[in-house]
């Protein structure tokens, strides 16, 4: 079993530098609009169509929880709740996906965590993979 979060910032104007002054926090992954997407010839979008902005917590938690991941991405950057409403003012779009991995049960989101996610207007969904129940033993 595993999970992480991230947290995705996307925009067809503003360009990952100007997102992380803004937020001033630093990304763990961005493109540029234009930027190879894919080496396939055959690919439909070879190119991003768009700038991304990401703040990803699979190298920074351990933690099987998805909680955790939220509180890391709460804490670190949705502090500042006013920045990520004035990305979305400029058009950004704003999200958290939380990969999860199981063999039973399923993610939960606490309501401490329900407030700054409802103030920040962000979205969360969760990518969910059901594991074999002995691969999760």
């Amino acid at each position: 079993m595993s999970t992480y979060a991230t947290l995705r910032i996307t925009s067809d104007a503003l360009s990952p530098e100007e997102i992380s002054g803004i937020l001033k926090k630093n990304p763990t992954r961005t493109f540029h609009k234009g930027e190879l997407r894919s080496e396939r010839a055959s690919s439909k979008n070879r190119y991003f169509t768009y700038n991304g902005w990401f703040y990803c917590t699979k190298e920074l938690s351990i933690s099987r929880d998805c909680r955790r991941h939220l509180d890391i991405i709460i804490n670190n950057i949705l502090q500042d709740g006013p920045a990520i409403l004035t990305l979305q003012e400029q058009g950004c779009n704003v999200d958290i996906v939380i990969f999860y991995s199981y063999s039973q049960g399923g993610p939960t989101i606490s309501p401490s965590q329900m407030l700054p996610l409802a103030n920040a207007n962000i979205d969360v969904w969760w990518d969910l993979y059901k594991e074999d129940e002995e691969e999760g033993i």
